[in-house]
């Protein structure tokens, strides 16, 4: 979130300042003795391009007096802008508020990004629970920290459950051996990265898997997908010639972030039906390795609290 200052009044009200989230939204923060129905909402502009009014709503200001004529009770105005798509991952550089008298404000350099579940700024009809808890295509992108992590001690890899094959294109052009294996179905066919395809199987998600033992096991972000875990981690040890390493979202997010009052936004997801905790993870791979570590990954503050987007295991037999 950038915040600026404007102190600056239009016919509506007054606007103490404008904020910026990442996510797409410009708020302009004041007050006013008017309804928001009635209120002329100043045009907002971004790069010399206007931006499209998304909400008016009230809240609490002790520090304006309130006027017993607005139903609501409340002084406080948060005056929402969504930024067009097109805009994006743009570099902006100012922006432009038309109040009674016109302010540009330089932004220095700021960038939105395209949030996940970011229809829900615009639909006007209620929202069922398949539209909520929903699921996508597989990732585009392979996380530099597990890359970081199968880089140690890598030997050949299997990527159990590689979704579009992008840590399998990244490990090939690092020089690794390595066989992704993932489902037949359309949705993999359709996102596979055109590198990966040469080192990925698709098969029927039956066991034993098609594919060798390697010296190295990797199943990211996987096994919460799969009903039949247990029959999963008999599959994940009999490929793993040595190391196996897992990562699964950290279910502890929830306790953990229960004081700042937020949910990491991946536990959305709808396929996840598994949801592991340090212990569990060990209790489940403990009997078909030596040695067990854990770690984390995926480090994110809100509301001055920190939480971890992923768990991480890493198991060898040290054969």
């Amino acid at each position: 979130m950038q915040k600026i200052d404007v102190a600056g009044g239009f016919s509506g009200g007054f606007i103490d300042s404008c904020e910026l989230s990442v996510s797409g939204i410009v708020r302009l923060r004041g007050w006013s003795e008017h309804e928001t129905g009635k209120i002329q909402c100043p045009r907002v502009s971004v790069d010399g391009r206007d931006l499209v009014l998304h909400k008016v709503f009230r809240y609490s200001r002790s520090d304006v007096a309130i006027n017993e004529s607005v139903g609501v009770g409340q002084s406080g105005l948060c005056i929402d802008c969504l930024i067009p798509e097109e805009l994006y991952a743009v570099v902006l550089r100012d922006i432009c508020l038309e109040l009674d008298e016109k302010h540009e404000l330089a932004l220095g350099e700021f960038r939105f990004q395209k949030p996940a579940y970011d229809h829900i700024f615009r639909v006007s009809e209620p929202l069922r629970r398949e539209h909520i808890y929903g699921s996508g295509p597989p990732d585009p992108r392979f996380n530099p920290e597990v890359l970081a992590l199968l880089m140690q001690r890598a030997g050949d890899v299997v990527d159990f459950g590689c979704g579009s094959g992008a840590m399998v294109s990244e490990l090939a052009r690092l020089g690794v051996s390595v066989t992704g294996l993932e489902l037949d179905e359309a949705r993999i066919r359709d996102a596979l990265r055109p590198q990966a395809v040469d080192h990925v199987v698709l098969y029927d998600g039956a066991f034993p898997s098609p594919v060798r033992p390697a010296h190295t096991v990797l199943c990211s972000e996987v096994l919460e997908h799969i009903p039949t875990y247990k029959e999963a981690a008999a599959e994940l040890s009999r490929l793993s010639l040595n190391r196996l390493i897992v990562t699964v979202p950290d279910i502890e997010c929830i306790p953990t972030c229960f004081s700042a009052g937020i949910l990491p936004w991946h536990l959305l997801e709808a396929t996840h039906c598994n949801f592991f905790t340090q212990l569990s993870l060990e209790d489940l791979f403990r009997p078909y390795f030596e040695t067990v570590e854990f770690s984390r990954l995926g480090a994110a503050q809100v509301n001055g609290v920190e939480y971890f987007g992923s768990l991480v295991m890493v198991a060898d037999k040290n054969l």
